[in-house]
Formats: structure tokens, C-alpha cells, sequence
């Protein structure tokens, strides 16, 4: 898993990266991963034609939740944030990605430190 870009294990059940390949997406689910959520626009510049199809064929949900970089919107994140705390409760394996990995990172801080109310969550950005 580490081989797909800005990857980071955040906890048992949820994973982050930048945009995966086609090959990447079947090694996510040899990882038994059942959810994969999209945070990337459809024409940034390393999004991958027909990635709905591609995560249905590798049997796994696809979820696709546009968030702008430059003006992202509050009603985008509640979405977010409730569809996971949902697949959470459901206890499902969760794999979200953007282009990069700094949306999803920025998202996920905001979820457990405001949702999850966990007073020690911390901003981790990729590296890359």
C-alpha cells in the first residue's frame, strides 16, 4: 500500500492517499477495503478516466464526493463527514483520495477533531 501515492494508514479502518492507479485499486482491494471515497474534482490533472468502473470491477463501493481546492464548501464537508461516520457504523473499510492527499488529510482532521470530538487529533500531511 505504501507504493501508492501520499498514502497514510490514519487507523485500522480508514486509509488516505493521492489519486491511485488502475493497478493501485486492486491492490486496495486485495486489502479488503469495501468503500473507496473520491474527494477530486473530475478534470484535475492526474484523475483517472472511469474510476467508478474500475472500483466496481475490483468489488468495492465508489463514492464520489467533488471538493474544489481552491473554494471548497461547507455542505461538501457535512456530506463527507456523515457518509463516513455512516460506513463507520456500518464498520466498513474505508480508502479516501484526492489528487495529493492535502483535501482528504484537511477533511479528516476536521471529522475527528469536530465530529469525533477528539481533542488529540492531529493534521497529518503527506510528505510528497
Amino acid at each position: 500500500m505504501k507504493s501508492i501515492l501520499n498514502f497514510i494508514k490514519v487507523c485500522k479502518d480508514i486509509s488516505t492517499a493521492g489519486q491511485p492507479t488502475k493497478n493501485d485499486f486492486k491492490l486496495i482491494s486485495k486489502n479488503k477495503f469495501d468503500v473507496v471515497i473520491n474527494l477530486a474534482l473530475y478534470n484535475s490533472n492526474n484523475a483517472l478516466k472511469n474510476e467508478d468502473k474500475i472500483v466496481s470491477k475490483n468489488n468495492m463501493i465508489y463514492i464520489h464526493i467533488p471538493i474544489s481546492w481552491d473554494k471548497p464548501e461547507i455542505d461538501r464537508l457535512n456530506l463527507f463527514c456523515t457518509t463516513l461516520k455512516e460506513l463507520q457504523k456500518e464498520n466498513k473499510k474505508v480508502f479516501i483520495h484526492c489528487a495529493k492527499n492535502y483535501r482528504v488529510s484537511i477533511f479528516i482532521y476536521y471529522y475527528k477533531r469536530i465530529i469525533l470530538k477528539d481533542k488529540n487529533a492531529k493534521l497529518i500531511l503527506p510528505r510528497g
